[in-house]
């Protein structure tokens, strides 16, 4: 999966009406416990920045996809896809 075919699905997902809380989507406390790549990316290659951004939208199907983009791109461009907004590039 390419960043753009990522930052597609990323956009997509954002734009759906979950009907969860907005508290839900920052981040909960055991957030990691059901995302054993983001988890081990956090502990060598990933910012506690970068984790956060990720786990608003992540779940196990992406969460690959996810830890790939990360640590190709700044956590402002990582925040901003994650956000729903169109990073240059996406």
């Amino acid at each position: 999966m390419g960043v753009s075919d990522l930052c597609a699905v990323v956009t997509w997902y954002r734009s759906l009406d979950l009907q969860v809380p907005p508290t839900r989507r920052s981040a909960p406390p055991g957030a990691l416990e059901h995302l054993p790549i983001v988890a081990a990316a956090f502990e060598r290659e990933l910012s506690y920045s970068k984790v956060r951004a990720i786990t608003r939208v992540a779940y196990p199907a992406i969460e690959q996809g996810l830890r790939t983009m990360a640590k190709s791109i700044h956590t402002a461009g990582l925040e901003r896809i994650v956000a729903g907004s169109a990073a240059p590039g996406c």
